[in-house]
């Protein structure tokens, strides 16, 4: 597996929605332009051991939504739908990631499955888990500074549905754009 830290220059905003990852409606793989995020609270016992157990590693679903297009709009299986002004935006906010991703369900790098589910692959619980696990012992190993919470998007990137595992960095101040 390639970590990598990842500096998130503008916010990406996404409508909240209840989409449980693990069952078949919200694992499909995302359709074209289709982006899904998954945020999740880890238990806080677990998010600096070096070895967490993973059983008690993950905690609950916090939040999940698809992501706002630039017109404010939303792709939903029933179409594009455009969000109530009331409807509370969900934010992957600006700031350093430390994260791993995975191109067209590539999982060959751990001992992680591909399950299908109507012919179309996606990444189970299980296989969450242990990249999470993985991505947390590479990132304490490097003395990162990772907050308690974790991130799953499901996006389709250059034709190739993409699965992106981000956990925030802590940092000392104020978060400014680095210069070139």
């Amino acid at each position: 597996m390639d970590f990598f830290r990842l500096f998130l220059k503008t916010p990406l905003y996404y409508r909240r929605e209840k989409i449980n990852p693990f069952t078949a409606a919200g694992a499909m793989v995302p359709r074209l332009s289709e982006d899904l995020l998954f945020c999740f609270d880890l238990d806080l016992r677990q998010a600096r051991r070096i070895d967490p157990s993973p059983e008690q590693y993950l905690g609950p679903l916090a939040a999940s939504g698809r992501k706002f297009s630039d017109a404010g709009q939303v792709l939903c299986p029933e179409g594009i739908q455009t969000p109530a002004a009331e409807e509370t935006a969900l934010e992957l906010a600006l700031g350093l990631y430390y994260g791993v991703q995975f191109r067209g369900f590539d999982l060959s790098g751990f001992a992680g499955t591909a399950l299908e589910c109507a012919g179309q692959e996606y990444f189970t619980r299980a296989d969450f888990i242990e990249t999470a696990m993985e991505l947390q012992k590479e990132g304490l190993w490097e003395r990162q500074k990772l907050e308690n919470r974790i991130y799953l998007r499901r996006l389709f990137e250059d034709g190739a549905p993409v699965i992106q595992i981000l956990r925030p960095l802590q940092t000392p101040g104020p978060l400014q754009t680095p210069l070139p």
